[in-house]
């Protein structure tokens, strides 16, 4: 269990609620919401202004507003000082509506406090002290519901929305004492799997199995993509058996993240055999799934079976080839040297109202210089400028690296001081593209420089780059420039 803060019992202490009796004999019912009357016996003082008042007096005003005219004005009243207090006073305010939601008998919407809370702590970078506080909130009478222990973990698993960590909500639902459901278990298993944490996902599994709960689709295409990243893709197959032994059979969705994992690894044989199967099923492949299997057989060299498969995409109705797979199947023929296919390619994509991105005319630019047609790869540069794609460095890369290939290492130099000239940075590729001609060429002593400016240019280099050092030094040695080399 987490640590309890001591200011956290303390901020409950000064809430001062009154419990709920669990008596039979002494029961008493907790104030009810007062009935509204058009025509009141007595005058009631106005509310005052909480923006006009001080956050402590402000605060100390809730119980007064849910005792004169009931628990929604309290919450709306609750709502709005939400919105503008600094973290100690909203502590303060948390412990307040909590409690006195509670003594009211109004557990809903003390768990609806008690959920702003927790999403309020974690944007703060805070969770921990929020799940505190919810284990205080729970010895002064809120039970801790397993749709607020959800929420937590749901709040953990922000991985992009600052301060929210899930391995702090793990540990503060594992403190919370509350068993879990079929969404606390799933919510445990996507984190898990984000997180690289494969074992402990494997035993939440399993304890998910043994208590009768199963996957939905989203969580199944995680566990899938995890099962991928680690090669165990024959275990795919029984976590599909089991989802269908509990009543809901994989998707297309889980499908095709199998069919993706298979191809990304090579196995495109086996993707296409998983493809059948989905098929006998009565499941239909969508556009993604397509895709997938296209980019597969493009890294492996089967441009024509991926041609195939891209023209019947062409042809459905149903399916319409984005500017991704035109991308995908003009990078495969460019790196077969086919490089009037890929021009092709290109101008079908823009006879269908696509407009090549920046990946595609790099791509192309690429494929081009490799073949040593650089005139064509500046006029599709000079084209993408017009269109309003500025070239990033993996464009100006293509170029260099084409140069470089060549043997034009001045020419290389001119693409480089273009490069730099609209604010962009040699990255690895740049540098290790100069280096390893420089010493083509046997100069080593400029390819040294290089390889000192990768450093001071916040350019780190790797381990290969450091072997390529130590050998250009040996040939240096080896070549009696010794003294130039260090």
């Amino acid at each position: 269990m987490l640590p309890r803060h001591r200011h956290v019992r303390r901020l409950l202490l000064l809430a001062k609620p009154r419990p709920l009796s669990t008596s039979a004999t002494t029961a008493s019912s907790p104030p009810s919401d007062p009935a509204p009357s058009s025509s009141p016996a007595f005058p009631v003082a106005p509310c005052p202004d909480p923006s006009a008042l001080s956050p402590d007096d402000a605060i100390a005003l809730l119980p007064s507003v849910a005792e004169a005219e009931g628990s929604a004005a309290a919450l709306a009243l609750f709502r709005r000082l939400a919105a503008r207090l600094d973290l100690g006073h909203l502590m303060r305010l948390y412990a307040t509506a909590a409690t006195l939601f509670v003594a009211r008998g109004n557990l809903p919407m003390a768990h609806e406090a008690a959920r702003a809370m927790v999403a309020a702590f974690a944007e703060r970078r805070r969770l921990r002290e929020a799940a505190d506080m919810l284990l205080e909130l729970r010895s002064h009478g809120l039970p801790l519901a397993v749709e607020t222990a959800n929420w937590v973990l749901r709040v953990g698993l922000r991985r992009h929305h600052p301060g929210c960590c899930f391995a702090h909500a793990r540990q503060a639902f594992d403190g919370m004492g509350v068993g879990p459901d079929a969404r606390s278990f799933r919510a445990l298993v996507l984190g898990c799997c984000w997180e690289g944490r494969f074992e402990e996902a494997d035993a939440l599994l399993a304890a998910m199995w043994r208590e009768g709960f199963s996957l939905d689709s989203a969580t199944c295409m995680v566990v899938v993509h995890a099962f991928c990243r680690q090669g165990r893709l024959r275990d795919v197959p029984g976590l599909f058996g089991r989802m269908a032994e509990m009543g809901t059979p994989p998707n297309v969705v889980n499908y095709t993240a199998w069919i993706d994992g298979l191809c990304k690894r090579g196995y495109v044989k086996q993707a296409f055999h998983v493809l059948e199967e989905m098929v006998a099923k009565g499941l239909k492949p969508d556009v993604y799934t397509h895709t997938s299997l296209i980019d597969g057989l493009c890294k492996i060299g089967w441009m024509e079976r991926a041609f195939r498969l891209f023209l019947k995409l062409v042809k459905s109705s149903s399916y319409k080839p984005n500017v991704h797979k035109y991308t995908v199947m003009i990078g495969g023929y460019c790196k077969e040297g086919k490089i009037a296919r890929a021009e092709m390619l290109l101008g079908r994509m823009v006879e269908q109202g696509l407009a090549p991105n920046t990946n595609t005319y790099t791509t192309l630019i690429d494929g081009h210089c490799r073949g040593g047609s650089f005139d064509r790869a500046f006029e599709l540069m000079n084209k993408m400028k017009m269109e309003g794609f500025l070239p990033n460095i993996y464009t100006y890369n293509a170029i260099i690296g084409g140069f470089c290939k060549k043997g034009k290492i001045q020419e290389a130099y001119k693409v480089l001081r273009m490069a730099t000239s609209q604010g962009l940075h040699p990255d690895k590729v740049t540098y290790t593209m100069l280096i390893t001609e420089h010493c083509k060429q046997g100069h080593i002593a400029y390819a040294l420089d290089l390889f000192n400016q990768m450093a001071e240019n916040s350019c780190h280099p790797d381990i290969r780059h450091i072997y390529h050092h130590h050998c250009y030094v040996l040939s240096a040695e080896a070549n009696g420039t010794k003294s130039a080399a260090l």
